[in-house]
């Protein structure tokens, strides 16, 4: 057994889905580690749940913002700031997943092995809460590995590059993340390191700020975390319906929190800022343009928003054809209400 982990829970309204959370925590092969729930002002039966496991269990503890909800990168920050000082490292679970049993033992065991790791992170696999498999693998690719411009082969995984430049411009470019709740930190890493409080894509921020600090990463070659996939989830934006308000939400906090990082000092080097601005004129393209807007039929709406996605990066080809297209839609759209007003007066 190596040293204490410490496991922030952030929670909202999941009174029947926290309990599974938990369990699975409290399944781990590894069993040195604290848990703190943070629970983000629920208005369910929540809290009750989690002090039920208080009760029985002295390494979980439960944390209250009474105030109003702050979201899931708030309450981890909450959580970050309540770190046992004997703790070595963090990780984080997010209360509607769950963990297989051997996570923590095999992220513990890379971060203390050989290899100097700051960051260990465990594939995962996509479930519906009825146990169908969405998908298998997080970050590889058809051919079951990860990719070879940003890895490395290690024993047992592979390590990501980091730095700045090219390497992580392409993680940018392919929105990578290392999945926070499938990750297990040095304590280190997080000191006066918070995650931005945006509603999506703040593991993003936070996975290429780290790597553009020089923090190294491990990827194991194992999966660790059964991550679900339902209505409730507003973390990945592909999981809306394009039409749905929820997902031009989504895309437009995101392309704030890229322009946030875009106007940083941090990213320095021309070929990151040429790729969050990459970043954001296919945000507001295909994102809140052409999935959101036209597939609702505003045309004008998404050819607007199309020519403020021009000022952040040239357009690719399937972006012309489709602009293209769309341009002609909407001059047919126009002719004909025109041809209709004018036989209305007539």
């Amino acid at each position: 057994m190596s040293g204490l982990v410490f496991i922030v829970v952030p929670v909202y309204n999941r009174e029947r889905l926290i309990g599974r959370c938990i369990d699975s925590i409290r399944r781990q092969s590894y069993s040195n580690w604290k848990l703190v729930v943070v629970d983000d002002s629920s208005t369910d039966e929540t809290s009750f749940v989690v002090q039920s496991y208080t009760a029985i269990d002295s390494r979980i503890s439960l944390v209250e913002n009474t105030t109003q909800p702050s979201g899931a990168a708030g309450a981890r920050n909450h959580g970050i700031e309540c770190i046992d000082p004997q703790a070595e490292f963090v990780a984080f679970l997010d209360s509607d997943d769950e963990w297989y049993p051997s996570h923590l033992s095999k992220c513990v065991e890379a971060l203390t092995a050989g290899v100097l790791a700051d960051i260990v992170v465990e594939d995962l696999v996509r479930v519906t809460d009825s146990g169908d498999i969405v998908s298998r693998s997080k970050f590889r690719d058809e051919s079951g590995l990860p990719d070879k411009r940003l890895t490395v082969r290690i024993d047992h995984g592979w390590l990501l590059k980091s730095g700045g430049g090219k390497s992580l411009a392409r993680l940018i470019n392919d929105r990578f993340t290392i999945g926070l709740h499938s990750s297990v930190f040095r304590r280190a890493v997080l000191h006066e390191q918070l995650l931005e409080t945006y509603r999506v894509a703040e593991d993003f921020e936070f996975t290429i700020r780290l790597l553009k600090m020089g923090f190294s990463v491990v990827l194991l070659d194992s999966i660790g975390v059964r991550y679900y996939v339902h209505d409730e989830n507003i973390s990945s934006v592909g999981q809306q319906k394009h039409c749905d308000h929820r997902y031009y939400f989504n895309c437009v906090s995101e392309v704030r929190l890229l322009k946030k990082m875009m106007s940083s000092r941090m990213y320095d080097d021309s070929v990151e800022v040429e790729a969050i601005r990459r970043r954001i004129a296919t945000l507001l393209f295909w994102g809140v343009a052409y999935n959101y807007y036209a597939s609702k039929g505003e045309l004008g709406n998404a050819l607007t928003v199309i020519a403020v996605s021009r000022r952040f990066g040239k357009f690719s080809l399937a972006m012309i054809k489709t602009y293209s297209i769309l341009c002609t839609r909407y001059a047919i759209y126009n002719i004909r209400k025109y041809l209709d007003r004018r036989a209305h007066h007539e």
